[in-house]
């Protein structure tokens, strides 16, 4: 109200509409995401034009119209050039990779995330460079290629451990506990939701506490331990419920 600029106002009300679509109010943020855009578009600033795709790509994919989401990513980074804006087409790499992975391209989808990955190793982003490797460890664990997954795996908890990045770590735990399942190496998957678990009641983390007793569940499922497994998934599911 107090600024004569036009770009801190269209940067208001894109700001604006993250928060509404972090709240699932999509109609509200898309509508704000057009006053930005068209701001944006009249003061010639393609990188806020490319902001605004992505958060309507962000928005898309959490509707799960997946393909109109890629298009939104595609359209945000035909407007920037990679080169100069690293960070930026790297978020926008990883979104098309993950939506690539959900609709089952999982050349498309792992060529997406290594050029992310690449981008964040010449930022140095360690936190982004972690969540890349457990991205690719995921995908790589749905396309069966479990060695390679539990690679891609083992660095981001090598990395997280490193620097300190315990909420990824945890995602990282469960990841890795699932491709142990995938491996019938239930004893290791076992210890590795046990070390989710311990971790997750050291941040409170009662979503990631959840998915370790669903995940113990799956375990005592397949040995046989049919009594364990209905505690544990029944368990998760009355967490889940309450969260």
């Amino acid at each position: 109200k107090d600024s004569d600029s036009e770009k801190i106002k269209a940067q208001a009300l894109l700001a604006l509409s993250d928060i509404f679509s972090r709240r699932a109010d999509w109609g509200r943020s898309l509508q704000l995401i057009d006053e930005a855009s068209i701001i944006f578009n009249l003061e010639n600033d393609n990188k806020g034009l490319s902001k605004c795709e992505n958060l309507r790509g962000t928005i898309f994919g959490d509707k799960g119209d997946f393909e109109s989401a890629k298009q939104y990513f595609l359209n945000s980074l035909s407007f920037i050039n990679p080169d100069e804006e690293k960070e930026l087409a790297a978020n926008l790499e990883t979104n098309l990779g993950i939506i690539e992975n959900i609709q089952g391209c999982t050349e498309a989808s792992l060529l997406h995330l290594n050029n992310a990955l690449s981008k964040y190793l010449v930022l140095n982003n360690h936190a982004r460079i972690a969540e890349i490797k457990l991205n690719i460890g995921m995908v790589l664990h749905e396309a069966g290629q479990f060695e390679l997954a539990e690679a891609s795996l083992d660095e981001c908890i090598e990395l997280s451990k490193n620097k300190g990045l315990y909420p990824t770590l945890n995602l990282a735990y469960l990841a890795k506990s699932h491709v142990l399942i995938s491996e019938e190496k239930y004893g290791y998957a076992f210890e590795f939701a046990e070390k989710a678990m311990d971790l997750g009641n050291s941040l409170d983390d009662k979503l990631t506490i959840a998915d370790a007793y669903k995940i113990k569940g799956i375990i005592e499922r397949r040995r046989g331990d049919f009594q364990s497994a209905e505690y544990y998934l029944l368990t998760s599911l009355r967490m889940n419920t309450n969260l």
